[in-house]
């Protein structure tokens, strides 16, 4: 099934003091890169307790407390990957934890989407059955463990989960839980690490020592510590605004939305509607649970920085040590915030495609037919969440197998045939967004997303949000190129040209223009694990020492300037949203409504009405190129703007023309440089005032306003 060659260290050369720099790290080798043996598996006495404290959960968050509602989604995502997991061989504690998480949206996603896109949504119906299914396999599995419970043997947690530092670590992280819960207020322009004041900051700190002690210790302490650093930005974003961090989110949840109130799918709607897994299992999740969907989808992207931190950490020990493999994943959770963590298909997608490579690459000590079984409905279920993962998984795949290291030659069909089968079976709704044009343009495909001339030029937060990490993402690239350059092994060889396999997906499309966004996301497991061999001895022990010292907050401060620094312009406000969703549900077909600045900043769909009207903004009803150059300015006259945008409006013959007016959108102008906050805040004051418009409702900070009649 699998063929990995274990690379030989090199041993010293006696020469090599004559030969320069390049000589004296030759003989380093890069011994931390290899095959290992099969993890230790979970022993009897924890299996029994795992299923035991899972049977009793499942009985008690059925129970009337607060919080039981969120207990059984949380449940119902966990236990049926888990049931599964449990049946897959004898497994180790992360691989146990990861793939009873991917296990489970893979069975979720295959109940749910086809009853939803054949119109059999029956929750009640397919609810009863999952959660009935799944208390019988955990209790069957439990009854198959009746031979250890005569001399139950616990036998020793593994090293990475030695209690002094995960306990330091759990403490850091309720302080910043704490701290954020404190404020909890809507997004601010400092973002929420400044917004929750100092104690965020020590908390931070307490956790950032809990890794170092790990770091340096003998014990190797890693597993809690990397975990709660994955997650302790995005769960503090949760607690304290309770609402995804990217605007696109509401669409999505829009299309959860559509599903509970119909009961099926309209995949001739939109593309939204034909890769609809996630959305599907999330409708399935939340309408017995009764759970917030805003919160859910909140705390569903906080979890998920966190499993694919631990998804790396698992495909990584294929490859190396347990302790080297949760650097790994350290080195994943600080470096991807480019990507951003939220309730988005792409990140249900990568979790699922990292099952898939973990599986393919590890040792499970099952029959090869299993593995393949498994894959290809991980693969399948990929297929229908997401457009691209599965294309860019089918890359990571052949460039395993063109360098030797999996086998047979067909393993990138398992990803490539579903994919590919689900695409030319809706490739009436893929037209829409595919172009044939873009095919062959490498460097303008990679290029980041174009957006309208800015005038007052991108704040400096801006630019720090997204260069600073792009820069640490690169630091990262040139240290993987050099652990590769110590070792040049075929394995190492392969993990290279496995990272770069995604650059491929840009020869084709760009995504939208994001998709160089994806290419780094899928690039940076196979970085991240090249980095984590670099052989210990390269430096003296005090250095490194010192330097992790140094480059820990360092690293961590990009971190949170990544994930934190566009809270203010990302994070979805319900004032807006509500304005939003009063236009969706009030207009008439072949409505529009036109939102003041960008209509990128609007919380939009979010409602069960998808289609007959539309919003468009200001670089979309004028030229891009000039849309903001006259929006602002010492000579910026708000009411003479008023006219001239109305004008235009009602050159284009829409039904009705409607206008939403919300903070976000003058976030927006302002982190870009499209225009200042007070220009933006005084057309909204000309706009309120102006004769031809008539205010329909108010939420808070944002207004909904309709053209008057005769105009």
């Amino acid at each position: 099934m699998v063929r990995l060659r274990t690379p030989q260290v090199s041993t010293p050369d006696p020469a090599s003091r004559r030969r320069g720099i390049t000589g004296r790290l030759a003989h380093l080798g890069n011994g931390a890169l290899k095959y290992p043996r099969a993890a230790r598996p979970v022993a009897p006495g924890w299996r029994i307790l795992v299923i035991t404290t899972a049977l009793l959960l499942s009985v008690v968050s059925w129970l009337p407390f607060p919080g039981s509602g969120g207990l059984r989604s949380l449940l119902i995502n966990v236990l049926p990957g888990l049931a599964l997991a449990l049946w897959f061989g004898r497994l180790s504690w992360d691989r146990l934890a990861f793939l009873s998480l991917a296990f489970g949206q893979t069975f979720l996603t295959l109940v749910t989407f086809p009853a939803a896109w054949f119109g059999w949504f029956r929750i009640d119906l397919m609810w009863t059955t999952v959660w009935g299914l799944t208390i019988v396999s955990l209790g069957f599995s439990l009854w198959l463990e009746r031979r250890s419970m005569d001399r139950i043997r616990f036998g020793p947690l593994p090293r990475s989960t030695v209690l002094g530092p995960s306990i330091v670590a759990v403490a850091g992280g309720g302080l910043t839980l704490g701290a954020a819960s404190a404020v909890s207020t809507g997004p601010q322009p400092a973002g929420m690490a400044l917004s929750a004041g100092p104690l965020w900051f020590i908390g931070a700190t307490v956790v950032l020592f809990s890794l170092g002690w790990a770091l340096v210790t003998r014990r190797t302490a890693l597993a809690v510590p990397v975990l709660v650093t994955a997650g302790m930005v995005t769960c503090s974003q949760a607690v304290m605004y309770g609402q995804p961090t990217v605007t696109v989110a509401a669409r999505h949840l829009g299309i959860v939305a559509t599903l509970l109130d119909n009961g099926r799918l309209y995949p001739a709607t939109d593309i939204y509607q034909t890769w609809a897994g996630l959305f599907s299992v999330t409708a399935f999740v939340i309408e017995p649970t009764g759970v917030d969907p805003y919160a859910y989808a909140s705390a569903w992207g906080a979890i998920a920085s966190m499993i694919m931190a631990l998804g790396v950490r698992t495909l990584a020990g294929n490859f190396l040590s347990p302790a080297r493999a949760w650097v790994a994943g350290l080195i994943f959770a600080l470096a991807s915030t480019l990507t951003t963590s939220f309730f988005a298909p792409q990140v249900s997608g990568f979790v699922l495609a990292l099952a898939v490579l973990a599986l393919l690459t590890g040792d499970f000590g099952v029959k090869s037919w299993v593995v393949w079984v498994t894959v290809l409905l991980v693969a399948v279920a990929t297929s229908v969440t997401h457009q691209i993962s599965p294309f860019l998984l089918g890359l990571a795949l052949t460039a395993l197998v063109i360098t030797r290291i999996l086998r047979p030659w067909w393993v990138p069909a398992l990803a490539f045939v579903p994919a590919t089968v689900w695409a030319i079976s809706n490739r009436g709704v893929l037209d829409r967004y595919v172009s044939l044009d873009v095919v062959g343009r490498f460097f303008s495909n990679i290029t980041p997303p174009e957006r309208s001339i800015a005038p007052n030029g991108s704040s400096w937060v801006y630019l720090a949000s997204f260069g600073l990490p792009a820069g640490l993402l690169l630091l990262i690239g040139v240290a993987a190129v050099f652990s590769w350059f110590l070792d040049r092994s075929r394995l190492s060889t392969a993990l290279v040209v496995t990272a770069a396999s995604p650059a491929l997906l840009s020869v084709a499309t760009n995504y939208g223009q994001e998709g160089v966004f994806r290419v780094a996301l899928f690039a940076l497991p196979w970085l991240a694990t090249l980095v984590a061999a670099l052989p210990g001895q390269l430096l003296p022990r005090k250095l490194t020492l010192t330097m992790v010292v140094i480059a820990l907050p360092l690293v961590t401060a990009v971190q949170v300037v990544g994930l934190t620094g566009m809270d203010w312009v990302r994070v979805i406000r319900t004032d807006d949203r509500t304005a939003a969703a009063y236009f969706e549900s009030r207009s008439a077909d072949g409505s529009v409504a036109f939102t003041l600045g960008t209509a990128v900043a609007t919380p939009s769909y979010s409602t069960p009405r998808q289609s007959g009207f539309f919003y468009i903004g200001r670089d979309d009803l004028l030229d891009k190129t000039t849309a903001y150059v006259n929006a602002g300015g010492p000579g910026y006259d708000p009411n003479a703007d008023v006219e001239m945008l109305t004008a235009a409006l009602v050159d284009q013959g829409y039904t009705e023309v409607w206008a939403v007016a919300g903070p976000m959108t003058g976030a927006y102008g302002q982190r870009y440089g499209l225009q200042t906050l007070d220009d933006y805040n005084a057309l909204r004051n000309a706009w309120r005032s102006s004769p031809r418009w008539e205010l329909v409702y108010e939420s808070g900070d944002a207004q909904v306003y309709r053209m008057r009649s005769g105009d």
